[in-house]
């Protein structure tokens, strides 16, 4: 049987090539030399994948709210606390109705702490992996900090068994204009629109695309079609996905609900100029495929940059390598790991649409590192790695009402089950056991799963009419 092909959903802006070529998970990286998980985490994760919540995840007096900062710049932190008090005293209100112990404000020395893990951290709570009691520490936390300060590792591991989002802004007046937004949002009387966009591009000679959208994109817009009554859902597909599109539907007057796009991510190289701004921005039909040889030109993707002016309440979902944010260190290097970005940083357009005063974003669902097709389509014949009922359940979850976070329990469930399951592959590995490419795979799709990450406000919901 022939190994499966790693498809990867980035593209180079130096050079128009892909970020890294399609290939065998062996040929792609070499990756089983690192530790695998103890068992102690490796216990955590699999009570993880059967769900710990016994409460209402809808209900935040059952489920709990709190925010976390870090130890750093207290006179930053009471500013930012200053800006997003709007937020904080609704949520407050709402987590506190059952017991006044199910809000919660980290900061100090209750804070993130220069040097802390997610184990670290929970520690000094008196939590262990594995818990989730909102008396003790609520399911969601809202992530107020640097990712150079607060990993997305410990971001992505705390999601394992919690409703996580982070926010992070340069300026004060950015995270004044989230909070009110949210409160907005949420008190408003007006009814939504209702009107979901699904957003793919294909490009001449471009498997990748093709596969996002024949076999993602296309089903998942007929699954919610079919069963989020109420819902008006728009495609925009193929040649119809171009940026002056896409500009179209992130404008007042198009701006639905929901979005999902499906694509190419921007990727650029260390120290690139253009990498702090555009990493991560989503490439549209415009970009006329791999017989493109030169640097890519800004008008071949949406960025930050070309953010204007969001109407409404948007929730969206940004399937393409590093639309989240990115690491300073790829993740999936367990053995010299491959340095990609001088930091860690927040992606420019999830930020400029969270956070600009002419946005409308109450959350951005992106990736911080590479993403690959595998994510949602099954590699070989007999094969049981198929999961596009993830995104199907996902999608609909959120389009009915769901806490964006809780929505994503789904994916977190899936990385605690992979991980827990290839850890003894790992160890196996390590007594002598010649890793296969089915190993080599396994590898790629629970590292692939961890790193999908809310930005905002995980309690963040389009509340149902």
């Amino acid at each position: 049987m022939n190994p499966p092909l790693l498809h990867f959903s980035g593209l180079r802006g130096e050079n128009g090539a892909y970020a890294v070529p399609s290939g065998t998970p062996r040929e792609s990286m070499a990756l089983l030399a690192g530790e695998p998980p103890g068992p102690e985490e490796t216990d955590a994760l699999r009570r993880a994948a059967r769900g710990l919540l016994k409460g209402n995840p809808c209900d935040l007096g059952e489920a709990g709210w709190g925010v976390v900062y870090t130890q750093k710049d207290e006179k930053k932190v009471d500013a930012i606390r200053e800006a997003l008090k709007p937020l904080l005293d609704l949520r407050r209100e709402q987590a506190s109705r059952i017991a006044m112990n199910r809000y919660r404000e980290y900061r100090g020395e209750q804070g993130f702490q220069e040097g802390d893990n997610k184990s670290l951290f929970l520690e000094h709570h008196g939590l262990t992996a594995g818990e989730v009691n909102p008396d003790r520490m609520p399911y969601y936390l809202l992530v107020v900090g640097d990712p150079r300060d607060i990993p997305y590792e410990v971001q992505c591991m705390l999601d394992v068994e919690r409703a996580v989002g982070r926010l992070w802004f340069d300026t004060i007046d950015e995270y004044d204009r989230y909070a009110r937004r949210v409160v907005a949002a949420e008190t408003a009387e007006v009814s939504r629109k209702r009107r979901a966009v699904f957003f793919a591009p294909r490009h001449c000679g471009d498997e990748v695309a093709g596969l996002s959208v024949d076999h993602l994109v296309r089903p998942i817009a007929a699954e919610a079609r079919e069963n989020c009554p109420g819902w008006q859902i728009a495609e925009i597909l193929d040649g119809a996905a171009t940026k002056e599109a896409l500009a179209r539907v992130l404008g007042e007057a198009e701006t639905p609900d929901f979005l999902f796009t499906s694509g190419h991510g921007m990727v650029f190289g260390s120290g690139n100029p253009r990498q702090l701004k555009n990493q991560g921005a989503l490439v549209c039909r415009d970009w006329p495929g791999p017989s493109w040889k030169d640097p890519v030109p800004d008008g071949f993707y949406f960025s930050g940059d070309d953010v204007r002016c969001v109407a409404g309440s948007l929730v969206a979902f940004f399937f393409a390598c590093f639309s989240g944010g990115a690491p300073a260190v790829r993740s999936y290097d367990l053995d010299k790991p491959l340095s990609i970005a001088p930091y860690p940083f927040v992606a420019g357009l999830p930020s400029a649409l969270l956070g600009r005063s002419d946005a409308g974003a109450l959350a951005v669902i992106g990736h911080v590192d590479l993403a690959f097709t595998y994510s949602f389509r099954t590699p070989t014949e007999g094969e049981p790695i198929e999961r596009l009922e993830d995104f199907n359940l996902l999608i609909q979850q959120i389009l009915q009402g769901a806490p964006v976070g809780a929505a994503m329990e789904i994916f977190g469930r899936r990385y605690a089950a992979l991980a827990a399951d290839l850890s003894e592959e790992l160890l196996a590995v390590r007594r002598g056991k010649v890793p296969d490419e089915k190993t080599l795979f396994k590898l790629w799709l629970c590292q692939d799963a961890r790193n999908y990450v809310v930005l905002g406000d995980p309690a963040v919901r389009l509340t149902p009419l």
